[in-house]
């Protein structure tokens, strides 16, 4: 079973769709506790956005579609950031690291997600930490990725 199908059932309490064609370049959408995920996406992109619609079921209410209202984008960065911290977490680094993977691509397999997220999710680690982050008995050094043991 893949991080998909375990998210699902990790949050099998929220109203949880992935059968419909989203219109327009939705690939995913919340309202009112239920989340719908569009059907066409690799399997990669329906754990993200399920992850991330998670977010806005935590964090978000209202319409936020206009993204032209600033506030509308502080929550959609609100559950981005909640999608990276809980895909790609500091500790997932450090299993990484342990499991052998040694590149960009090997990372998102290891974590099912897209190259893209896992860059996106570094350079939010970035901003949020700096260049590294103390983690348990590791370092974690953003810029190159390298991770130190007993530290």
């Amino acid at each position: 079973m893949g991080k998909y199908e375990e998210a699902l059932i990790h949050y099998d309490q929220l109203d949880i769709n992935d059968t419909f064609n989203l219109p327009g370049k939705f690939k995913g959408f919340y309202d009112n506790g239920v989340i719908l995920i569009d059907r066409d996406l690799p399997t990669s992109l329906k754990y993200e956005t399920l992850i991330e619609e998670v977010g806005h079921h935590k964090y978000t209410y209202g319409n936020i579609v206009d993204q032209s209202d600033i506030s509308n984008v502080k929550y959609e960065l609100k559950a981005r950031r909640y999608a990276f911290e809980n895909i790609v977490t500091l500790q997932g680094l450090i299993e990484a690291f342990e499991f052998g993977v040694s590149n960009i691509h090997e990372l998102a397999d290891f974590f099912e997600v897209t190259i893209i997220f896992v860059k996106d999710s570094l350079e939010h680690y970035k901003r949020k930490h700096g260049l590294e982050v103390k983690h348990g008995d590791y370092l974690i050094r953003f810029e190159p990725l390298t991770i130190y043991k007993n530290v």
